[in-house]
């Protein structure tokens, strides 16, 4: 959600595109995660650019207020452990979705749409 809005204060696309390129099924869904995320619709983000709040899952969010609120407590140096994160740039793909009907399971699904992606691919 950040990129998608850095690409729209930054680059000024349309929403529709914006929310097709980052995999959403239409811009109605795009517009409404968007608008719940960051407070401000896409499209306002889009006419008045300002700084932008990075995304972050709610679990680290709360984690990181109730630490802040002293609620919890960093781990000594005995349970402490350390973690490394590393950002991979990874090169742009397609995605190619066929959506089953009637399906509710994985083998209805084959048999439904015949799963024959192999051959596309």
């Amino acid at each position: 959600m950040t990129k998608a809005a850095l690409l729209l204060r930054d680059e000024q696309p349309k929403v529709v595109d914006v929310a097709f390129d980052f995999v959403f099924a239409s811009h109605e869904g795009f517009i409404r995660a968007f608008s719940m995320q960051f407070g401000v619709s896409p499209i306002d983000c889009r006419s008045s650019p300002g700084p932008i709040r990075l995304f972050m899952p709610d679990r680290v969010r709360d984690r990181c207020l109730a630490l802040q609120k002293g609620e919890i407590k960093m781990a000594t140096n005995e349970t402490a452990k350390t973690v490394f994160v590393q950002v991979v740039e990874r090169p742009a793909s397609k995605v190619i979705l066929k959506q089953g009907v009637k399906a509710t399971h994985y083998l209805e699904y084959c048999g439904e749409v015949d799963c024959d992606v192999w051959d596309i691919l």
